[in-house]
């Protein structure tokens, strides 16, 4: 019994012997043994060798095939998923196309994003977790375990993070800068946001009721709902999940499926036609379009946009 214990190692036990580099701080027990692998076993070298192989993409020292710079080799899109950006909401605006049709349009500003970490526990799907910051806070005014998160994988301290779900072939390394050239005109994208709260609302404006007559014997119920109860199964109860006056809003909403109209890469701002949930100055995450294949002629790079060396000394200078 003893030595199948021995054998038998947590990936919580696999990441401490620097198969992967993790900090003490970032990874603590409560998010480790959530995803703890009582199966794993040491001695399977394709294990193993799976966490090598993250770890190297981690890190950039590992390009397989699957990441060269042409664009035509993501024409699988369908088996890879890419990264997205966290990006704030700046407002909306008209936006005129070539042919003066005009239609409404949201900008989000891409504020420093980089890539802070590689999760390497993988989801059901095959996936690891690739987590990505944006913005800029003072190290001062964050907890020390997310400093030295930070600090350990050389990245300037975010105002804020979230995780996507990639695969292999679409890992970025670790402080790998996101811009909006990571899209490209004329794909479609999922918004991911928190909505506006409104407070708490009548049944009307929250669930679209009609309302009660306004004549004809209703007096000071024109707005109400009405009763709560009834039925044959249980007359004498409320049922659970009756809707209700309530608070309303302030909840996360996705968007799917809006067109890329323009990207300006100066000032790192994506035109994206219609709205898109919260308020101004809301952080929103901008993924690629999950119901809508790309167009053979509007393929967004993959893993990512990584400018050329002219591009670089242009910024320089």
């Amino acid at each position: 019994m003893l030595a199948r214990k021995s054998s038998i190692v947590t990936i919580h036990k696999v990441l401490q012997q620097s198969l992967f580099p993790v900090s003490r701080h970032a990874l603590g027990p409560s998010t480790i043994f959530k995803h703890e692998l009582h199966n794993f076993n040491i001695n399977r070298p394709k294990a193993v060798a799976d966490l090598l192989k993250i770890k190297e993409l981690a890190h950039g020292k590992l390009v397989p095939k699957e990441l060269a710079p042409d664009p035509k080799v993501s024409a699988c899109f369908r088996s890879t998923t890419r990264t997205g950006v966290l990006a704030r909401k700046a407002g909306m605006m008209q936006f005129w196309d070539d042919q003066g049709i005009m239609h409404p349009c949201t900008v989000v500003v891409i504020d420093r994003c980089q890539v802070v970490y590689v999760n390497p526990v993988k989801d059901s799907k095959g996936r690891v977790g690739l987590q990505v910051g944006a913005g800029l806070e003072r190290p001062y005014q964050m907890r020390k375990f997310l400093r030295m998160h930070f600090a350990y994988n050389g990245v300037e301290p975010k105002k804020k993070l979230a995780e996507f779900r990639v695969t292999e072939d679409a890992i970025v390394p670790i402080g790998t800068e996101l811009t909006a050239n990571h899209f490209v005109v004329g794909q479609y994208v999922d918004v991911i946001g928190t909505s506006k709260g409104k407070g708490t609302q009548g049944a009307m404006r929250r669930w679209g009721f009609a309302g009660q007559s306004a004549s004809h014997g209703v007096s000071k119920a024109h707005r109400k709902i009405g009763s709560v109860g009834g039925g044959r199964a249980r007359p004498q109860e409320t049922p659970k999940g009756k809707k209700m006056a309530g608070k309303m809003g302030r909840k996360r909403v996705t968007v799917q499926s809006l067109e890329v109209l323009r990207v300006d890469a100066e000032r790192n701002l994506l035109y994206l036609h219609g709205a898109v949930p919260g308020h101004r100055g809301s952080w929103v995450r901008v993924r690629d379009a999950k119901k809508k294949p790309f167009e053979p002629n509007k393929v967004p790079p993959l893993p990512t946009y990584v400018p050329v060396e002219a591009e670089k000394q242009e910024t320089v200078a």
